[in-house]
């Protein structure tokens, strides 16, 4: 496998740090990355975005039992684990196990050539068949699902960006045919939003492989198309068929 293309390392990287690369890929990885400046840069990037997005995350106390099965399977054989653990520290790891839980609930990233993934996450009524993230350069800003089987795309607002009172963020599809873009909606400054997408809007979707954030006049664009600056754009991540 080749190791100078930007985004496979990408890829690979964030396998690695969301811990879907296992076994003897992650450990072949982890000689590579040794050597390897661009890959490390890459893994310290993925690092900083989780963390900083896993710190969005309420704390939720994981029931008895998982407490019981982490203590036999991280105790050395024939060792005895102490009565009594600090609250604190119980407190933080529920709170580490949730992060990562709903992280992975939400990021799942393409599996790239040679290596080979397993994601185990709990499984949903309904599943999301698209997903992106889009970020700047120091963290993410919206999370964005889409769910065919409702015809719905649920964003998720991270974080707050400063934007005028007169304007929307609005989120357009860039297909990869080279058609123009096409406008999935208004994306919330705080907080969430469920768009309604058409059947047409979901078959550009599936065909299509990034989104594009522009600035619009409030309410959007009175043409649509992007008139305004486009601050953002983000892979788009297709994680179920369709």
């Amino acid at each position: 496998m080749r190791y100078d293309n930007a985004e496979l390392n990408e890829r690979l990287a964030a396998d690695y740090v969301i811990g879907t690369m296992r076994g003897a890929a992650r450990r072949r990885f982890e000689d590579i990355m040794a050597g390897h400046i661009p890959l490390r840069r890459a893994v310290h990037r993925w690092e900083q975005r989780l963390f900083w997005l896993s710190m969005q995350l309420p704390p939720v106390q994981p029931p008895p039992e998982v407490w019981a099965r982490i203590e036999r399977q991280i105790a050395p054989p024939g060792s005895v684990m102490p009565v009594a653990v600090p609250s604190r520290l119980w407190q933080a790891l529920a709170a580490g196990i949730a992060a990562v839980a709903l992280v992975l609930g939400t990021l799942l990233v393409s599996r790239a050539p040679e290596v080979q993934v397993q994601v185990k996450v709990e499984k949903q009524a309904i599943e999301s068949a698209h997903t992106a993230i889009v970020a700047d350069n120091t963290a993410p800003i919206w999370v964005v699902n889409a769910y065919p089987d409702t015809a719905e795309l649920r964003v998720q607002a991270v974080r707050s960006v400063p934007l005028a009172d007169n304007q929307s963020f609005e989120l357009w599809m860039l297909p990869d045919s080279g058609a123009a873009p096409v406008s999935l909606g208004l994306l919330p400054r705080v907080g969430s939003a469920v768009l309604t997408v058409s059947a047409e809007q979901l078959r550009i979707l599936a065909a299509t492989s990034k989104l594009a954030v522009s600035i619009e006049p409030a309410g959007g664009s009175p043409t649509g198309a992007p008139t305004g600056p486009i601050p953002y754009s983000a892979p788009l991540l297709h994680t179920a068929p369709v």
